[in-house]
């Protein structure tokens, strides 16, 4: 909903870069908060039938996704709202939003 209702935004002429928590340790402290979430099967939905399924690693998404929203709450508090909007509409475009789907029927066909 949020990528729905987000304006396009438009990029700053600004350098500064967020502080960045390192992968390694946000992946950690997610896989400790969430013990039981593991890896999951994943298919190409517009692949070929014959072709085999890929592993998703459900911590590694969601520090994924985590590490991006963390900026772009950076970016709208140290940049700007137009800057923060245009991140998180190409973030979720080119980066996370298919994980983020992936990520979604994962936990879906856990609780149910």
């Amino acid at each position: 909903m949020a990528y729905h209702e987000a304006p396009e935004g438009s990029v700053a002429d600004d350098e500064r870069e967020p502080p960045i928590e390192d992968f390694q340790v946000r992946y950690a402290r997610l896989g400790q908060r969430f013990p039981e979430y593991g890896f999951y099967a994943l298919t190409d939905p517009v692949g070929p039938l014959h072709e085999t399924g890929r592993i998703g690693d459900s911590i590694y998404d969601l520090a994924d996704v985590a590490e991006d929203l963390d900026e772009v709450v950076w970016r709208h508090e140290n940049i700007g709202p137009d800057d923060a909007h245009w991140h998180f509409k190409l973030w979720f475009r080119g980066y996370w939003g298919t994980p983020l789907r992936n990520l979604s029927g994962y936990l879906h066909a856990r609780t149910w």
